[in-house]
């Protein structure tokens, strides 16, 4: 029961982290919202995981100003 309790602990803690560094990064709500449901859509997918090299916008090195999210209105 305490392993459980941890383990739902941890992924509150590594969501909030997750949140909070891609907020102070510059993402804005509606990517945030973009990110979580590209990653609910990679956990239901049957497909393997994206290599390391994936050129997404959430990647390391691209900043939110050049992440484009389908839908959003755009900053410029």
């Amino acid at each position: 029961m305490q392993q459980e309790q941890d383990s739902v602990r941890s992924i509150r803690i590594l969501a909030k982290s997750v949140f909070r560094r891609l907020q102070g990064e510059g993402y804005e709500r509606v990517q945030l919202i973009q990110f979580a449901s590209e990653l609910v859509g990679l956990i239901g997918s049957k497909e393997p995981p994206p290599s390391s090299d994936d050129d997404s916008p959430l990647s390391e090195g691209h900043s939110p100003e050049r992440a484009h999210v389908s839908g959003a209105p755009d900053a410029t």
